[in-house]
């Protein structure tokens, strides 16, 4: 792998730590006041969006060199080999 195509796994990486931060704010908020969602919680799910289909398109790189264009995650799954697809399920199964 090539420097520059590690550039979408470590955004993913990104993302995700950004979700964390987001959902720990979100989950601290909350905790004070369940009747309403914080200011935090959408912008947290949409980073989580984020970090899985830049995730997903690292896998897919990975195995095709090919960078799919789609922001459709299921579609994006399926574009992965059926052995990654299955160890992806029985991760997530494991969880």
């Amino acid at each position: 792998m090539k420097q520059n195509d590690k550039v979408i796994e470590l955004t993913a990486n990104a993302y995700f730590e950004s979700y964390k931060c987001l959902m720990d704010s979100h989950i601290s908020v909350w905790d004070k006041n369940r009747e309403s969602y914080s200011v935090f919680f959408v912008p947290a799910i949409t980073t989580a969006a984020f970090s899985c289909e830049l995730a997903i398109k690292s896998m897919i790189q990975k195995e095709s060199e090919t960078i799919p264009k789609t922001h459709d995650l299921n579609k994006l799954f399926y574009q992965l080999n059926k052995n990654t697809r299955k160890e992806i399920i029985k991760n997530y199964y494991c969880l």
